[in-house]
């Protein structure tokens, strides 16, 4: 006695038994415990020998876990007597345990920081041995940050843990500037008035970061020296082809005055006037003329070589 004991998680009771053989033979058996995990009952005695009409104290010691692994409510258990010659056991004494409920949880959130936006995961543990309700909230001081739950109310039983989605989202960042922070709080509201808060943070960064710009100007000064560097060799190229071609000219008039002067240096020629060939007589046929003729044939003979060599032709 008693025969129902009231515990809570933790602690501890003691049964008092006094068994009374009653039947004309002698009980002989192992006393045993049915109802009740094997680790939480301890007997003084666990051989029985009963004469008739003979009794025995055993006392009987409960201990409830601490934790969520004791769950909440009543409990029947037996103690039993398995004889030497049967292998079954038979109860023979009907005991109970009520355990009360514990309240009791914690919550935890991963990732804690996010950047632009995303899901956070909130893990909300019972350590209590009843299932409980837990009602969430999150807000941030800027209101600035929207947060969608699937719902704003779990139930989790004792000793499991729930993971419920929170998704976060800013509004629109802005172009330029430096990252915004926005720290938030999510808040879980258990059994017993108990409420626990879990901090985290959502950095907004610019569209356009400081060091798009620096990377800008480090390509626009890189491009203003590969211009630099092309300009400068098609200057060089054109000043180049400039000076050949005033040095092929200066060749040219250089030779040209060198031409002019090495003939105007070189004496005339003198003119050799050219003589036209005597005809030579071949044999023709002799011609007899009159007397007269051979004066006058002569005379244009005379004539047409001293015209050749430039001599007056004799007057006749």
């Amino acid at each position: 006695t008693p025969a129902l004991a009231t515990l809570a998680p933790g602690e501890s009771a003691s049964y008092q038994l006094l068994i009374h053989n009653q039947s004309g033979v002698v009980l002989n058996g192992w006393l045993g415990i049915a109802g009740l995990p094997g680790g939480w009952v301890t007997l003084s005695e666990r051989l029985l020998e009963l004469m008739p009409e003979q009794e025995m104290l055993v006392i009987a010691g409960v201990q409830v876990p601490a934790g969520s692994g004791a769950q909440a409510g009543e409990r029947r258990w037996q103690l039993t007597l398995t004889p030497e010659l049967d292998a079954r056991p038979q109860p023979i004494a009907e005991l109970g345990l009520r355990i009360s409920p514990v309240s009791d949880f914690t919550i935890q959130l991963h990732p804690n920081q996010l950047s632009r936006r995303g899901t956070i995961d909130l893990h909300i543990r019972n350590l209590g041995n009843t299932p409980a309700s837990f009602a969430i909230s999150a807000r941030d001081s800027a209101a600035r940050l929207t947060f969608t739950l699937p719902a704003n109310e779990v139930a989790v039983d004792g000793g499991q843990t729930e993971i419920v989605p929170v998704h976060i989202e800013a509004g629109q960042p802005p172009w330029l500037g430096g990252t915004l922070n926005f720290p938030f709080t999510v808040r879980v509201a258990g059994p017993a008035g108990k409420v626990l808060s879990q901090n985290g943070q959502l950095d907004q960064p610019p569209r356009l970061p400081y060091w798009i710009f620096a990377i800008l100007g480090a390509l626009l000064i890189g491009l203003c020296g590969l211009v630099g560097l092309l300009y400068n060799g098609y200057s060089q190229r054109q000043a180049a082809a400039a000076a050949t071609t005033q040095a092929i000219e200066d060749e040219a008039g250089l030779s040209a005055t060198l031409t002019r002067a090495f003939e105007q240096s070189q004496p005339t020629p003198a003119i050799v006037p050219s003589l036209t060939p005597f005809p030579t007589l071949t044999s023709e046929p002799e011609v007899i003329l009159p007397q007269v003729a051979p004066s006058i044939t002569m005379f244009f003979v005379e004539e047409s070589v001293a015209a050749r060599v430039g001599a007056r032709p004799p007057v006749p």
